[in-house]
């Protein structure tokens, strides 16, 4: 009898070890899963093209003093979840970018029509102020980010009109082109 009951013992035991192990598992690939990248990966791809597509070049920002602008696109890096990086906001739930902060970033070139940053649809809040866009001119595209909500375009150095697609952005709040 005591035989039996020493091996009930050691099974229930080996049970409990076994279920807490599953246990800890299942617990340590869902902290995993939380780690993973949140960015759509079109969307990453999307903002180091955007990157790529322009020069970082101190003279680009005006702000002063001096110390107010810094390249937040430095930390963008492929490999690495866009949602992670300086001037980035996306959607919790979608991994959309819908915010993109880069005033002051010395970003120095022409926005051209092809820039892959139009295929930021979900983009809601941009600012690229003070930075210095080589005398583009404001695209049309900029009215397919159906979104848009607040864009700063303030000291971007852009010339020419201001399209009239963007007067039919429906979320539209206020547009800064001073």
């Amino acid at each position: 009898m005591g035989c039996l009951l020493w091996l009930t013992q050691l099974l229930c035991l080996l049970f409990f070890h076994f279920h807490f192990q599953a246990t800890s598992s299942l617990s340590l690939s869902c902290n995993t899963s939380i780690s993973l990248e949140l960015c759509q990966l079109e969307q990453n791809h999307a903002l180091l093209q955007f990157k790529n597509s322009f020069s970082i070049t101190s003279s680009a920002s005006f702000d002063y003093p001096p110390y107010a602008h810094y390249p937040k696109t430095d930390s963008w890096e492929e490999g690495t979840d866009c949602c992670s990086w300086d001037g980035v906001t996306c959607d919790l739930q979608t991994g959309y970018v819908i915010g993109l902060d880069l005033s002051s970033s010395m970003l120095f070139g022409t926005f051209h029509s092809d820039n892959s940053f139009f295929l930021l649809s979900h983009l809601q809040n941009l600012d690229l102020s003070n930075n210095d866009f080589n005398h583009s001119n404001i695209l049309s595209q900029f009215s397919e980010l159906w979104n848009l909500r607040y864009p700063n375009l303030n000291f971007c150095v852009f010339t020419g009109l201001v399209p009239l697609g963007i007067t039919y952005l429906s979320s539209l709040v206020s547009l800064d082109i001073s």
